[in-house]
């Protein structure tokens, strides 16, 4: 079922797609220590 090979250019476009931005904040759990975002909030 996986037997397939990518070429580089394949896997060069795969690892620049663009990322979309979050839909959802969730800006109360910014300092919450359960927060699932905190590596991506920008510091300040």
């Amino acid at each position: 079922a996986f037997d397939f090979n990518h070429s580089p250019q394949e896997i060069n476009e795969l690892n620049n797609v663009p990322q979309a931005p979050r839909l959802f904040a969730l800006e109360m759990m910014e300092g919450h220590p359960e927060d699932p975002f905190k590596n991506e909030r920008k510091s300040a």
